[in-house]
């Protein structure tokens, strides 16, 4: 796959910035790695040698927090410059073996973690709550993967399912056949 490199700069607006480095000075990343998304965003601009992307470990550091874009006086989508490169490597099956795995998970079991679908609503068990096919409601509430599984998590979720409970609304959960919203998939660079 080959990128364009004038429609990359014209998608993610790589010339109007200034390089004043705020993006960098903001970003949490940075002390823990050799993240400089003022430094990227000049590299990407100035070269068209999107292949040496592939050995820039410090792409999948980033958090896609958005500081850096938030913080930009110029208003360079550093974010979407991000999950652009991390798209166009993954597009070549470049992408560090954790992420493959993460993506691989979502793939076969629903969640980044590829834990077992079938226990997908485990922590529901002592709550009385509805799984969607068992009878009707009105409600269906979206659980999402850490609350699914991540107990450190799940207390948010249990106080939220005794709050609707009390409120009296009628709701299901998906349970086993809930997948991954995308989300975090999206951010390590898989897109449709």
């Amino acid at each position: 796959m080959k990128i364009d490199p004038k429609t990359f700069i014209k998608d993610y607006q790589l010339n109007i910035c200034i390089q004043c480095g705020t993006c960098t000075g903001g970003c949490p990343v940075k002390f823990r790695s050799p993240l400089n998304m003022r430094k990227l965003v000049r590299e990407t601009h100035v070269t068209d040698n999107f292949s040496s992307l592939s050995k820039r470990v410090e792409l999948w550091a980033c958090t896609t927090c958005s500081t850096c874009s938030l913080r930009c006086p110029s208003g360079v989508k550093n974010v979407e410059l991000i999950m652009g490169i991390r798209n166009f490597l993954a597009n070549k099956g470049e992408v560090p073996s954790t992420i493959r795995d993460a993506l691989e998970n979502t793939l076969l079991q629903g969640n980044p973690w590829g834990r077992f679908r079938d226990r997908r609503a485990d922590w529901t068990k002592d709550l009385g709550v509805k799984i969607y096919g068992e009878g009707t409601s009105e409600t269906l509430l979206y659980v999402g993967c850490a609350p699914s599984y991540d107990p450190r998590v799940q207390s948010v979720s249990v106080a939220l399912i005794k709050i609707l409970q009390k409120s009296g609304v009628d709701f299901a959960i998906l349970g086993k056949k809930e997948s991954c919203c995308g989300n975090e998939i999206r951010r390590m660079g898989e897109q449709a």
